[in-house]
């Protein structure tokens, strides 16, 4: 046999068996067996965790199959705010010019209740970072809404959302597809 050199103290060593990993010295021994242990540790966790990310995926298709359309857009509309409320950190709010406290909402223009206006329901021109009393207690200050909209994306880009909205209807996968771009939008912005 040829001579090897050791992994743990360096010295050439000449096996005295087939595959022996280490010179014959208790302290290299004990070393190989402690990395040994290790990466058999290592080695079983990353199969755990493997078969947990398994797992969770195959419970939120599950879950997410059992979803209907509504739960859907609103999935959807939480990933489009939370975009929107990066995108809006540092600006006032768009009804009544107060600087936005932290958790502030992100409010439509042009309400999309009860399928009203779900062509621009997800549009960024028609959801801006508003205060929560503006949004949650004057229903949106549409009269001051208009001013701020206006001064912040022009009369054309308004016009547009003041005109007639075609209905809408969105399917699943492309709910999904404005989440995803909102997630990387998010990630994007925050980065």
């Amino acid at each position: 046999m040829r001579f090897k050199k050791c992994p743990d103290c360096g010295d050439k060593y000449q096996p005295t068996r087939q595959m022996q990993p280490c010179c014959d010295s208790d302290e290299c021994k004990a070393a190989f067996a402690i990395r040994h242990i290790e990466a058999t540790r290592k080695r079983r966790r990353m199969e755990e965790r493997k078969i947990r990310v398994a797992e969770r995926k195959e419970t939120n298709e599950e879950r997410d199959s059992q979803k209907n359309i509504r739960q859907h857009a609103n999935d959807t509309q939480r990933y489009v705010n939370a975009y929107i409320r990066a995108r809006d950190k540092g600006k006032p709010c768009i009804s009544c010019g107060r600087p936005l406290k932290p958790g502030f909402n992100a409010g439509h223009y042009k309400p999309v209740g009860n399928g009203l206006n779900w062509s621009i329901r997800y549009h960024h021109d028609n959801i801006h970072g508003q205060c929560v009393h503006c949004n949650l207690y004057k229903g949106g200050n549409q009269s001051l809404a208009r001013e701020g909209v206006l001064d912040r994306i022009g009369s054309e880009r308004l016009a547009f959302l003041d005109g007639p909205q075609p209905d809408a209807k969105f399917t699943v996968e492309q709910l999904k597809k404005i989440a995803a771009d909102h997630r990387k939008l998010l990630k994007e912005t925050l980065d």
